[in-house]
């Protein structure tokens, strides 16, 4: 999974605490992006961050949504 967002934002430093705080539990690893580092990123993305990603699919922004990350890795494990 990837986390784009931004070194200065509030909801972005939760996310990542967050996940960090579920990785073990939940089997998952979690990589940080920060759109600043790349333009394209940062033009893609704007101020929709943190973005939660996973097989170039989104799974939440802004705030984690563990109803649709439970889901995501539900899918996963079925296949």
């Amino acid at each position: 999974m990837v986390l784009y967002g931004r070194q200065a934002c509030g909801l972005c430093q939760d996310m990542h605490w967050q996940l960090q705080e579920l990785a073990g539990d939940l089997n998952i690893r979690v990589d940080w992006v920060d759109i600043d580092s790349d333009p394209a990123l940062a033009a893609e993305f704007g101020t929709r961050i943190p973005v939660l990603m996973a097989e170039n699919t989104e799974i939440c922004h802004y705030t984690l949504d563990m109803a649709a990350l439970n889901a995501y890795l539900d899918r996963r494990s079925s296949r």
